[in-house]
């Protein structure tokens, strides 16, 4: 890495402390200033990943949230390693990658990985929900993953939908969310509905219907 580019990364990682730091984390929902604060987070996150020539991922992102001020540098060279390991392994088609996985039942970790998308309660569901169990096509998948891939904005929006419990809000956020043009937007709010907002309000019973 050039010295330039070195110190372009730890001046993100400067701006993205700033910035965690005004983040309430472990509030129910997110709004206002908060979830603009947060997106920044996430951006910011973004930018420093793709310093390396890679799209974000569920692996890099883990890395990165767990880096501490001053732990910089350590970061930093294992991204190198990342890099350099990356350049030198086997090319595959994101098609090929997503039909192996359907007939193997594979694991959803390396896969999302060569897609550089995280582990989310969208792509989880599709993967999980839709390819491996036959209900998709391996092209209207690869569809909906190109279109994550470009726009992270959306992931986002889809985790703030899946995690909110507004029936008003739900309408606002699918019709922003009809827009992306995702093949599995409905399904995805029959399963949040069934499965997602359930299990959430066992671990927080306060949380209440707000329409």
């Amino acid at each position: 890495m050039s010295d330039k580019l070195d110190k372009k990364v730890k001046g993100l990682f400067t701006e993205l402390f700033a910035v965690k730091k005004k983040v309430p984390y472990g509030a129910p929902e997110l709004a206002g200033e908060d979830a603009k604060n947060f997106e920044a987070v996430l951006a910011l996150q973004d930018d420093i990943i793709r310093c390396f020539g890679f799209n974000p991922s569920f692996d890099h992102e883990s890395f990165l949230d767990s880096v501490k001020e001053g732990e910089e540098a350590k970061w930093i060279e294992w991204m190198k390693g990342e890099a350099e390991a990356y350049l030198k392994g086997p090319t595959k088609t994101h098609k090929a990658i997503l039909t192996d996985a359907q007939k193997c039942d594979e694991d959803s970790d390396m896969v999302l990985r060569e897609f550089d998308l995280p582990h989310h309660v969208y792509t989880d569901f599709v993967y999980d929900e839709m390819l491996l169990k036959q209900k998709a096509s391996v092209e209207d998948v690869l569809h909906d993953f190109k279109l994550l891939m470009e726009d992270r904005k959306a992931l986002s929006s889809l985790g703030m939908f899946a995690l909110q419990n507004s029936s008003r809000k739900d309408r606002e956020y699918l019709t922003k969310l009809e827009t992306k043009g995702l093949n599995y937007l409905n399904e995805f709010h029959v399963y949040v509905l069934k499965n997602v907002r359930p299990k959430r309000f066992k671990l927080f019973p306060e949380l209440k219907e707000d329409d």
